[in-house]
């Protein structure tokens, strides 16, 4: 039991070093101390700044073409958790959440058609989903994140490029791409062509959010 514990404890000590814990001095570890009372000696690990948006700030623009007409609508609903540093991009990871229902299109046509299965399939796939643990610099006040978009049940790799601006505490992201609606399915039977409707769509986004 004595080698077993004195293996937990030094499994326990390597990791809290691994994590940024150098400082606990290995003198604190003896015979009778608990694996509990190393992880109250170690200093808390923080990952980054957390950030709250500000849902009435922030928006969350969709832009495409039909039968030769551009036209642009709103996802009006969608939740983000944000870890953020400039300074410590490793630990750095957003996850979006879109409610696909939340929307206008900007005419009653669309707005109608939309939810149906050939399009977004609400009842089916009522959310889309943004992941991202992988972030780097590419300027001076410019990044991307690397992650995957989950969209009508398909899930593909997908790069946002943004740039950013933090002052007093509060953050403003601004990023523009573009997507293949085709690549997700959204848009079935006549609609999977670009005869009628662009496959290509626009998002542009602004998140505002203050620092945790």
């Amino acid at each position: 039991m004595r080698i077993l514990k004195t293996l937990v404890l030094g499994v326990a000590l390597s990791t809290l070093t691994a994590c940024g814990g150098a400082s606990v001095d290995a003198q604190v570890i003896s015979e009778s101390t608990t694996v509990q009372e190393v992880l109250q000696v170690a200093p808390e690990v923080k990952t980054g700044p957390n950030w709250t948006m500000r849902a009435d700030e922030s928006t969350l623009v969709f832009k495409g073409k039909q039968t030769g007409s551009e036209f642009s609508g709103e996802f009006t609903s969608f939740t983000t958790e944000i870890v953020f540093d400039p300074n410590s991009l490793d630990a750095a990871r957003v996850t979006a959440v879109i409610d696909m229902s939340a929307f206008d299109a900007g005419s009653s046509d669309r707005n109608d058609a939309l939810p149906g299965k050939e399009w977004f399939s609400i009842k089916a796939f009522p959310e889309a989903v943004f992941e991202s643990d992988n972030f780097a610099a590419t300027g001076e006040g410019t990044y991307e994140a690397i992650g995957t978009l989950t969209l009508r049940g398909v899930s593909l790799p997908v790069t946002v490029p943004f740039e950013i601006e933090i002052t007093d505490g509060v953050a403003v992201m601004k990023s523009e791409l573009s997507l293949n609606r085709g690549d997700y399915g959204v848009g079935q039977g006549v609609w999977a062509t670009d005869e009628w409707v662009d496959l290509g769509v626009g998002l542009e986004i602004t998140i505002v959010a203050d620092k945790v």
